[in-house]
């Protein structure tokens, strides 16, 4: 769909704006105004994911990895789908990875590791 599209091209944004070069080729006068317009979408409400969506494995508030608390959701085709299926439950965030596979975290989450396989969005 074109929300999982919009979504991985997000994260890949914000992922070029962390490791500050994009995989594409982009002028450098258009490269803080591409990451702060990534990162604009993803915390604005009501935006594709309605909350923070980062690329990689969902961290805590100490920068590791959140291993407390995750729930296995199942599989699901797009990071969309998987980020509804979370909503409807009581968590803190939702991690998609590229094999499909979809975990609910009910223990903080502060943003996502970087990583270009996973997607971790950050509910508000």
């Amino acid at each position: 769909s074109s929300a999982a599209f919009l979504i991985f091209v997000q994260a890949e944004v914000i992922y070029s704006c962390f490791q500050q070069q994009f995989l594409f080729e982009v002028s450098p006068k258009m490269f803080p105004l591409l990451c702060v317009f990534a990162l604009a979408l993803a915390v604005i409400p009501g935006s594709v994911a309605n909350g923070m969506v980062t690329p990689g494995y969902c961290l805590n508030n100490k920068l590791q990895d959140q291993n407390k608390g995750v729930k296995y959701m199942g599989t699901t085709e797009t990071a969309v789908e998987c980020f509804d299926k979370c909503r409807a439950k009581v968590g803190k965030g939702c991690e998609w990875s590229k094999n499909r596979r979809c975990y609910l975290h009910t223990e903080e989450v502060l943003v996502g590791s970087g990583d270009r396989h996973v997607v971790c969005l950050v509910f508000p």
